[in-house]
């Protein structure tokens, strides 16, 4: 399975795993078939998860300010990731009600 359109800083839904059903934002991609992850509270910044992309599910959102950090060659605070997360999942939870 070929790397489809992911970006950096897409919010993602994990499918298979101990982190099912959790969110988490896109912070580094891997070989063709993984990504890195994280959501800044349980898999934080600095110990990205390693997870196969056959295991997620993308949304298509993407967290425009957590993007730019990663474009400018930074490191996105634990913090960031949460609010950045908390922001897209009340976007999701909006979206749902139509």
């Amino acid at each position: 399975m070929a790397l489809k359109r992911v970006i950096p800083g897409e919010l993602v839904l994990s499918r298979a795993g101990r982190d099912k059903d959790r969110y988490f934002l896109v912070l580094k991609l891997g070989d063709p078939n993984f990504l890195y992850i994280a959501d800044g509270q349980y898999r934080k910044v600095e110990n990205l998860k390693r997870k196969k992309l056959k295991h997620l599910q993308l949304t298509g959102l993407v967290a425009t300010e957590i993007r730019q950090i990663l474009q400018m060659g930074k490191t996105p605070t634990n913090a960031q990731v949460i609010q950045a997360l908390d922001n897209l999942r009340n976007l999701l939870e909006v979206g749902s009600d139509f």
